[in-house]
């Protein structure tokens, strides 16, 4: 086999290297730019993600002032009818009163509680976030 005939096979197998190792890395800026085009995709949906908590959380504040509110009124109405029932005929009726205002002021202690415990938690992602 003559020299000339040797040099072409050795520059055909290197081309044919070169050939299979530009598809190798055309495969890999294709499979680097998709993982971009995910990545991108994952920062837009915590970003809309954000805003939707922060828009929670913001209601979330709305409502633990009426419930402050609402908390505030109860107790009043609470001592107002231990109070009452005293000078009343009706006692018993002050009683049962008295035990749905307690229920009430429960159920508004624990709703005061959920929402603040959701504003709490949404403070630390904001601030762990940097904002």
């Amino acid at each position: 086999m003559s020299i000339k005939k040797k040099l072409m096979g050795i520059l055909f197998i290197f081309s044919m290297i070169s050939l299979s190792s530009l598809a190798e890395e055309i495969n890999l800026m294709g499979d680097i730019e998709s993982l971009n085009k995910e990545y991108n995709t994952l920062v837009q949906q915590e970003q809309a993600r954000f805003r939707e908590e922060s828009n929670k959380a913001d209601m979330a504040k709305k409502k633990l002032e009426e419930l402050f509110l609402v908390k505030k009124r109860i107790e009043y109405m609470l001592e107002d009818s231990k109070e009452v029932r005293k000078k009343k005929f009706f006692k018993d009726d002050y009683d049962k009163l008295v035990k749905k205002y307690k229920k009430y002021l429960v159920e508004v202690n624990e709703e005061i509680e959920a929402n603040q415990t959701f504003v709490s938690e949404f403070e630390v992602i904001k601030e762990l976030r940097g904002e």
